[in-house]
């Protein structure tokens, strides 16, 4: 009679295959999984907190994956198909209600990964440009204007257009005018002079003006130079463009209204 209360032995090796597997599971992730992508996340210039999402996104995966062959490896395959389920659910549930959180999460990876941008980078996207001085798993920090702090959402920094300007150890600055086409040539020149002159502009490659097209006859005229580091682009963006205006200004090549215009 008590045999008909306990059920078959075959049960008990399920189980204990189950466990055994699940064990190994949960001590390979520990061991090997977390630290290998806390280390992947370091060599990819990740900070602790990003390094850390990191790790705790491997151990989630690695439980998951371990629990799910640990099923398989004692045979349950109902409960399989139970669970398989359940997971589906709730993918479709956590998709809908945090798909731009993923989505962040997502892009984040590919910044660390394809690095379009790293810290210290000038960049531009949108209406939005400045230093970047935080790179993390869901957003972007840059400095905007007067000192203060933009967070961007990496989604929009992967799907939107990016210009960096900032190459190695230097920045590229570029400003556009628009000046009547008899007197563009002239004002070329005096782009030319005043970027030069500025004692933050490198010599090599040296500034260089572009006529980019007509607008309303006038020639759009398109300045480029570079700069020693991405810190102050802004400020000296600002003094060489003053500098332009004030001397076009005093040799009457465009209008005091204009100066007021360009700042």
């Amino acid at each position: 009679m008590l045999e008909n209360f306990l059920p078959e032995t075959g049960i008990y090796v399920q189980l204990l295959r189950f466990l055994v597997v699940l064990v190994a599971g949960v001590v390979f992730t520990r061991l090997i999984l977390m630290p290998a992508a806390r280390r992947a996340a370091s060599r990819k210039g990740a900070d602790k907190v990003s390094m850390h999402s990191f790790e705790n996104i491997a151990g989630l995966a690695g439980l998951f994956l371990s629990f799910i062959v640990a099923l398989q490896g004692a045979q349950l395959g109902n409960l399989v198909t139970v669970l398989g389920a359940i997971t589906a659910a709730l993918t479709v549930a956590v998709g809908f209600g945090m798909r731009e959180q993923i989505g962040n999460v997502v892009a984040g990876f590919f910044i660390f990964t394809d690095h379009p941008f790293v810290k210290g980078d000038f960049i531009s996207s949108k209406e939005f440009e400045g230093v970047v001085t935080e790179i993390k798993l869901r957003h972007t920090v840059i400095n905007g204007s007067s000192s203060e702090k933009v967070v961007l959402p990496n989604a929009m920094l992967t799907t939107q257009p990016l210009r960096n300007f900032t190459k190695g150890r230097r920045t590229k600055v570029d400003k556009e005018f628009k000046i009547p086409v008899k007197k563009a040539e002239k004002f070329e020149e005096i782009c030319k002079k005043q970027a030069s002159s500025h004692e933050r502009v490198i010599d090599n490659p040296e500034p260089e003006t572009v006529v980019k097209g007509l607008e309303d006859d006038k020639a759009i005229i398109g300045l480029n130079y570079w700069i020693k580091d991405s810190e102050n682009v802004k400020e000296i963006r600002s003094n060489v463009t003053r500098n332009i205006l004030d001397e076009a200004v005093s040799k009457k090549i465009v209008a005091e209204e204009k100066k007021e215009d360009e700042k």
